[in-house]
């Protein structure tokens, strides 16, 4: 049977011409491609108030994906705005945290990009830079101003990683679209991988728990489509065990 894997959509909160009063759910299509490349079956989950049907969503889907979008509100990891904060959802936030307990707590596996992989470091009691001229000067460019299907920089992968099992390479190149970054890492995690001016670009789970979060935004990478098969067979794996 294929495996469902559950991607977090967004709001868009101006819409468009014809209904610009209306907020309206989204998720890039690229996410949808990238796990329908991989023989799996893509699932927009849209924003939730109500946080009760967490547990019956999660029950559902193999396993979860938390897409990129906006800045995490910075109240959730004890800081006050600062001045270079970019735009915030706070009900998305507290509901993809809340989907983040329940996928723990189902031991689904569970895929963070780019802001997908801030929320999981903040959710686990982690930090983050609200803009990565806080952290210090880089002359790489974070935000990229090349198409977002090529690559801008490379990244070191750790020795000891998913990310060296998934590409079996020590150096990989990735796309960026991002100026916030992890700063202190959630306790429970280890750092996968980093940019050769020491940004954080990939975090992964130290316990059983399939938990791997990536700064870049795979989806829209045609090489990176080993990371998407080895994701979808965790979820397999784990359905053969449960």
């Amino acid at each position: 049977m294929k495996a469902m894997i559950g991607i977090t959509g967004s709001i868009m909160k101006n819409g468009d011409q014809q209904f610009c009063d209306h907020n309206q759910t989204y998720v890039g299509h690229d996410y949808i491609e990238a796990i329908q490349a991989v023989d799996a079956i893509p699932l927009v989950l849209p924003v939730l108030i109500n946080k009760d049907d967490v547990t019956a969503i999660i029950s559902r889907i193999d396993g979860l994906i938390i897409s990129g979008g906006y800045d995490v509100s910075p109240d959730m990891y004890q800081q006050d705005a600062h001045t270079l904060l970019g735009d915030t959802l706070r009900a998305r936030d507290i509901y993809e945290m809340a989907l983040i307990k329940e996928a723990l707590h189902q031991k689904k596996p569970i895929l963070g990009i780019c802001r997908g992989m801030q929320l999981l470091n903040i959710s686990f009691g982690g930090t983050l830079y609200q803009d990565i001229s806080l952290m210090k000067p880089t002359a790489i460019q974070h935000i990229q101003s090349g198409a977002p299907s090529t690559s801008s920089h490379d990244i070191h992968i750790a020795r000891e990683s998913v990310l060296k099992e998934v590409f079996s390479q020590n150096t990989i190149a990735v796309n960026s679209f991002h100026h916030q970054v992890v700063h202190q890492v959630a306790d429970g995690f280890k750092i996968s991988a980093i940019s050769e001016d020491g940004l954080i670009e990939a975090i992964e789970s130290e316990g059983e728990l399939h938990i791997l979060g990536v700064q870049w935004h795979p989806e829209m990478l045609a090489d990176m489509i080993p990371l998407f098969r080895h994701f979808v067979k965790e979820t397999q794996v784990r359905q053969v065990a449960i």
